[in-house]
């Protein structure tokens, strides 16, 4: 069972690790608020058995104003430099997906109204992924059903940014080498800048990771924590 294209298996199975493990900056199984990098999570989503990907929970947000987690950045290790390679992704699934225009935030790295990141679904009349990275905003033609676990990334190669559900991509590649300016604070579930954008979904097994991964497969397992 290989995970990630990588075709090596997880250590929690006794076996080799994930060979991009030391460039994970945030990884979270969303067991507990802890991540495996030892960050600071806050806020009012709640860790929820009723949905699971891996393992026994998964992170729920329920569109409340403070239902959403921010993790503390001190080192700013989320910032990402000019050409850097990264990926993010992460397990998500929709118990509703609100009303026309309501808009789902999966992360927001400082300000994407500048210099910031944010992705998310945007449940319009054509619904889509939106991505805006550099006060630069790109749509993506996708429309998920509720109650469906779909694994969803964005991944840079120098320069190229492709974003996959289920591993596929989805859209056409883009080029953004933008740098990302992260802040002590980022948000998962939430757009700090405006309120009404709140996420009604549950999160599992979310990395960020400084590192081009080229996710050809829906992992298997859960990833590992070493």
């Amino acid at each position: 069972m290989a995970i990630l294209g990588s075709g090596l298996l997880p250590t929690r199975l006794g076996f080799t690790g994930d060979p991009f493990f030391s460039n994970v900056v945030f990884g979270c199984h969303f067991e507990t608020l802890t991540d495996i990098r030892g960050h600071t999570i806050t806020g009012s989503a709640v860790i929820s058995s009723d949905q699971k990907y891996f393992g026994n929970s998964s992170l729920f947000c329920n569109g409340s104003l403070f239902s959403y987690i921010g993790v503390e950045d001190p080192d700013n290790n989320f910032s990402v430099e000019t050409d850097e390679n990264f990926t993010f992704d992460t397990f998500v699934r929709f118990p509703s997906l609100g009303t026309t225009n309501y808009f789902h935030p999966f992360i927001e790295l400082g300000n994407p109204s500048s210099t910031g990141f944010r992705v998310g679904y945007f449940n319009a009349s054509s619904p889509s992924i939106e991505l805006i990275i550099d006060n630069s905003p790109y749509y993506f033609s996708w429309a998920p059903s509720i109650d469906t676990w779909y694994y969803f990334s964005v991944e840079r190669s120098r320069g190229a940014i492709y974003l996959k559900v289920d591993s596929t991509q989805i859209g056409s590649d883009i080029i953004n080498p933008s740098p990302i300016v992260a802040t002590l604070n980022n948000s998962i579930g939430a757009s700090i800048l405006n309120i009404s954008q709140r996420a009604i979904c549950y999160f599992d097994d979310m990395r960020l990771t400084k590192a081009y991964r080229n996710i050809s497969e829906v992992p298997l397992v859960e990833f590992p924590e070493q």
